[in-house]
């Protein structure tokens, strides 16, 4: 006799156990075995193996999906900023007249400040390769009215003064470090400074002692002018940036043919650079009812690069092939694969079953997936759907009552093309190809055929349905137009422009 395995010979030992040395590639191998023996007869069992780094039930992928903001995504964030700082009313932050006092020779002089306006504000948001930001914001051609009176002695000695401060130019900076604690995203101030550019103050009264009273003038408004404006933008930017980048998180329930999961991901890591800023996002996929009757080994992970983003772009996405695979596998420990379903449910008729499979009057048939399905980068920019191993029986009336009429383990293969919108996933699963071992009974490969034929339309439809229920992430207040996808470095890759 003669046994091959996977067309290596082998040789038994007396009692007809041998050993086999098989190689594998990431995903589901298939294992021939067949036997031949004196007579040339021959039998064949095919199984399938899963191979790969597998991560367990319940435990997050780290940067499950990276978002890029390229220099013209930050640009759109810098933009929407300007917007936002445009509406400060820069009168409201000083504090009532007299915003200040200082002593003059024998007199107190009360600086009070009224019709404060200026022209245009501008934000700037330049990030740095120290992972810091720089922000800047401008208060362009600032003026205000003034009055100063004195008191303190009698009203020949203690004269009042008025009339306008300019400059042309109001400038606060702060250094800002984004950082991720808790799976929440913060920012932090690490310094700030500001300046009042282009002063010129203009009073008018009593001349002996005006230019020591505009000598103290320019000294406190200045001071004061710079403190105000370094207070505003303290108070309003770092909490804008903040806000706009913690809500890029995803919190979503995907309803696929009655199971329920839940796809979650909060920040766990941030990276800044000369060009832009990148956001990873910790992701976890999970089912509100495991069936399964052990959890396995967890799921394919295979931990994937990110890939490169363009410096230039808008923003990117990168979603790992992981967090595909994570679902497929919560689909199935959730029993979505695991079904029971009559001829009817499948579209075949009972007349060429019942000539092999006389005397039955209730055939069904019961599909136990061994394996989790799971999606398999092939090495052209695609990725390969795969599912092996089914446990597929044909019984009359309940399996529980034994009547088994057909018993085979079936492998199914189909080419999975994943591209996106502008806010989802979309799956497309080529022509399948089907592999399957009749191992009861012993003539029935034209029935298992017809069973598989029925069966790869109903398995199929479910996993895409899933698939495309992922959300891509999105910032709160701000859309993504103009998407283009690949797939690449196990990654599908999005690309588009973000606006607001």
């Amino acid at each position: 006799s003669n046994i091959s395995v996977n067309g290596s010979s082998v040789t038994p030992t007396s009692s007809g156990d041998f050993i086999a040395s098989v190689s594998h590639n990431l995903g589901i191998t298939l294992v021939e075995t067949i036997a031949e023996d004196s007579d040339g007869n021959d039998t064949t069992d095919t199984r399938a193996i899963l191979s790969g780094d597998f991560l367990p039930e319940g435990t997050p992928i780290e940067d499950g999906f990276v978002v890029y903001l390229g220099q013209s995504g930050v640009q759109t964030i810098e933009n929407y900023a300007d917007d936002m700082i445009g509406n400060l009313n820069i009168a409201s932050m000083l504090p009532s007249n007299p915003i200040a006092q200082e002593s003059v020779a024998w007199c107190t002089a009360n600086i009070n400040l009224h019709n404060i306006s200026y022209g245009n504000t501008s934000v700037d948001i330049n990030p740095n390769a120290d992972g810091t930001i720089t922000t800047t914001l401008t208060v362009n051609n600032f003026d205000v009215d003034v009055d100063v009176p004195l008191t303190g002695g009698s009203w020949s000695f203690c004269p009042d003064f008025s009339g306008s401060v300019s400059a042309s130019s109001l400038t606060a900076t702060l250094i800002l470090e984004p950082y991720v604690s808790g799976n929440q995203l913060y920012i932090s101030l690490n310094s700030s400074s500001s300046s009042l550019n282009g002063l010129n103050v203009n009073l008018s009264g009593w001349a002996s002692i005006l230019d020591f009273v505009v000598n103290i003038f320019e000294s406190d408004i200045a001071s004061l002018l710079e403190a105000e404006i370094q207070s505003a933008i303290e108070a309003e930017i770092p909490p804008l940036l903040e806000d706009i980048l913690q809500s890029i998180a995803i919190d979503e329930t995907i309803d696929v043919l009655g199971g329920s999961y839940t796809l979650s991901a909060v920040p766990s890591s941030v990276d800044v650079d000369n060009y832009g800023i990148e956001l990873g996002l910790q992701t976890n996929i999970s089912s509100t009812s495991w069936t399964m009757p052990s959890y396995g080994l967890g799921s394919l992970y295979e931990s994937y690069a990110t890939p490169s983003f363009t410096t230039g772009s808008s923003v990117n996405i990168a979603m790992s092939t992981d967090v595909v695979n994570q679902l497929l596998y919560q689909i199935w420990g959730g029993g979505l694969m695991a079904q029971e379903l009559s001829l009817n449910d499948l579209g075949i008729g009972g007349d060429e079953l019942s000539l092999i499979f006389p005397n039955a009057s209730d055939l069904r048939v019961t599909i136990d997936p061994m394996l989790p399905p799971v999606a398999i980068p092939d090495g052209s920019g695609s990725l390969e759907l795969q599912m092996g191993e089914f446990y597929i029986a044909l019984h009359d009336g309940a399996y529980s009552a034994g009547d088994i009429r057909m018993e085979l383990y079936a492998h199914i293969f189909a080419p999975l093309s994943l591209s996106a919108s502008a806010s989802t996933i979309e799956a497309n699963i080529g022509t399948p190809i089907s592999y399957f071992d009749v191992v009861y009974p012993e003539v029935g490969s034209n029935s298992a055929e017809a069973l598989l034929e029925a069966l790869v339309p109903i398995i199929l439809p479910s996993l895409t349905d899933a698939i495309t229920s992922i959300e891509i992430p999105a910032f709160s207040g701000f859309s993504i137009s103009g998407t283009s996808s690949t797939v690449t470095s196990g990654h599908i890759k999005i690309s588009g422009t973000i606006g607001y």
